[in-house]
């Protein structure tokens, strides 16, 4: 009996300890969880903008502060265990065997990361082959090397990177210089990735193939990162300009190139590979007789003494790089952690309907008796009353579209403008230049509607009928009103070469691989070299610069009656709640719509 109530007590004690844990775990959890989750809704939606990264930041140092808190407790229990008193007694009693322990896993380390061993691309070659296949290399990578100077002194010349502001015609040239030095990146690396393996050569047999393989290597890689490391410093984490070079590039096969280019140059293994394959360049260049391999070969080693003092010099530089790296790092982890929450919430805002009824106010009639007033490029602003998706977007008009009008009707539209870049016809244009939309354009929506508008919804940018699109409570047409056929023509064939690009749940008009509803119309109409457009004007939403539907209104508001007026009225269904329906009305009526709430009880 006294033996079981000992362990009776026992239990209980060690119950009661273990529930205090788990309170304790259980508020630690969710004092993290909750300054973890304000940390990512302000950058998620820049919350203090342009000061967002430091207000987060503050929030991460109360995470961090209690974290340390909690290991250094966690640390006084381990420090106090038995267990850890004995691994200590271990370490001192063998320390020279703990030591040499640590060493030979630290060479291994080093040595795995500088000798790969996934490749034997000179396996199957005698020794004649390795000698002709290096020196043909080593005519290669003086190619190479220039190749990367003169792409890299194009971006560094050029004047872009130094730009708060870039124009449509400047965001173009950055990308296409961009894109031609990740091409010479491309190209070095091609090279390197063969010559890398140069231990694979026998260092005994065949000095000098084993010598000019690695100074091919070793100086492409250097030569890289010396260009890719001034690029950086230029930028200089301008972020309009990052904004552009981390878009999507055909060459790269991804987003994000500026930031994982970036993020190679401060690599530890980048350091260790330059560093120790200095030392092993000394070690050849001391014993092995250059003297015969040619002005070639010395102008390579020359290359790279040059890339490497320049890096050495400039180490500094690598540090400021590493932190807007860490910044950087810690920023997008927050907003690529909170970005699915904010699109997935995105999606089901735009599904849900605050109302019962199934009708929108204005009727097919209605729509085809707009029709004929309607001309390909015309601007579609859009309401559908109740959408919960409303409360998110800026003023009263939430949506906005553009009309291309059927094929038929474009190409009858557009005909004074060709022959145009080649083509005979409008038709003839779209069929060559944009297969795939073509292909779609000419069909029917399920209920046998021609297609004829173009329009940003989830999950990307589409085509609709024009019943299928103006099926709404309230509709707003405007047109650009000064603008030439040819350049009404030039704003269609933009949109029609966005067609297909995702839906821009950032909502970020600074970039283009993805878009939003005005976003599309904002960029089809954006003025570029030998291109007319319309100019609207940025606004902050969010920290991030927009502009909405409401805002086309507003410009067409304030710039009507002046002799600089762009936009001019075409149409106006106007719904009304109350009495369930929608009428057609005037000018005066629809140019003060964007003053209206979006948050009026009859929605008026």
């Amino acid at each position: 009996m006294k033996l079981n109530s000992v362990l009776q007590k026992a239990f209980k004690k060690t119950k009661d300890k273990l529930k205090k844990h788990r309170k304790e775990i259980g508020k630690n959890l969710l004092y993290l969880s909750s300054l973890l989750l304000i940390a990512m809704i302000v950058i998620g939606f820049k919350l203090f903008y342009p000061y967002e990264f430091f207000v987060a930041l503050i929030f991460l140092t109360l995470i961090l502060q209690r974290i340390f808190k909690l290991i250094l407790l966690s640390k006084n229990t381990i420090t106090q265990s038995k267990a850890f008193s004995l691994i200590r007694k271990i370490s001192f009693k063998y320390k020279k065997t703990v030591f040499l322990l640590l060493f030979l896993i630290l060479l291994f380390y080093v040595l795995l990361k500088v000798l790969p061993q996934d490749n034997r691309p000179f396996a199957d070659m005698n020794e004649e082959k390795v000698a002709e296949l290096v020196d043909t290399s080593l005519d290669i990578s003086a190619l190479d090397l220039d190749y990367l100077e003169i792409t890299a002194n194009t971006l560094l010349e050029g004047g872009l990177l130094d730009k708060d502001e870039l124009t449509a015609d400047e965001v173009l040239k950055l990308h296409s210089d961009w894109n031609e030095f990740l091409r010479a990146i491309k190209q070095s690396e091609d090279l390197t990735d063969i010559h890398r393996y140069f231990g694979q050569i026998s260092y005994f047999s065949t000095p000098e193939a084993h010598t000019k393989s690695f100074f091919i290597a070793y100086t492409l890689y250097l030569k890289k990162y010396e260009m890719v490391q001034k690029v950086i410093a230029r930028v200089d984490n301008n972020e309009r300009v990052l904004k552009s070079l981390n878009e999507y590039s055909e060459v790269y096969g991804a987003k994000n190139s500026f930031y994982n280019i970036q993020s190679l140059l401060v690599n530890r293994d980048t350091l260790l590979r330059r560093n120790l394959g200095r030392l092993y360049g000394i070690f050849l260049l001391k014993t092995i007789d250059t003297s015969d391999f040619g002005e070639d070969f010395n102008a390579l080693v020359r290359s790279g003494n040059n890339s490497h003092d320049y890096l050495l010099k400039n180490s500094k530089q690598t540090v400021k790089i590493y932190t807007y790296k860490l910044s950087s790092d810690v920023e997008s982890g927050l907003f690529n952690s909170w970005f699915p929450i904010q699109k997935n919430v995105a999606d089901v805002m735009g599904k849900i309907e605050l109302s019962t009824r199934n009708e929108t106010f204005i009727t097919r009639e209605q729509i085809a008796d707009m029709k004929p007033s309607l001309q390909p490029g015309d601007i579609f602003v859009q309401r559908r009353n109740w959408h919960l998706s409303n409360v998110g977007i800026p003023g009263f008009w939430p949506h906005a579209a553009l009309y291309l009008g059927t094929l038929e009707e474009a190409d009858k539209f557009f005909a004074p403008s060709f022959p145009y870049q080649g083509y005979e016809t409008y038709n003839d244009l779209l069929k060559n230049v944009y297969p795939d939309f073509y292909e779609d354009y000419i069909m029917r929506d399920t209920k046998g509607d021609q297609l004829a508008v173009i329009e940003g919804k989830a999950p990307g940018i589409i085509l609709q009928s024009l019943e299928e699109s103006a099926t709404a409570d309230y509709l707003g047409v405007l047109r650009a009103k000064k603008l030439e056929n040819k350049d009404i023509l030039q704003a269609v064939l933009r949109a029609i070469g966005n067609y297909g690009k995702p839906y821009d749940y950032n909502f970020d008009f600074e970039t283009r691989d993805e878009l939003v509803c005005s976003e599309l119309v904002y960029d089809a109409y954006l003025p570029s070299e030998g291109k007319s457009g319309l100019h609207f004007d940025l606004t902050i939403s969010s920290g991030r610069k927009i502009v909405s539907p409401n805002d086309m209104v507003k410009k067409f508001y304030e710039e009507r009656g002046i002799v600089d007026q762009e936009l001019e009225f075409v149409y106006f269904i106007d719904g009304n709640e109350e009495l369930k329906n929608a009428t057609p009305k005037y000018e005066n009526a629809f140019m003060t719509s964007w003053t209206r709430s979006k948050f009026s009880s009859l929605q008026e």
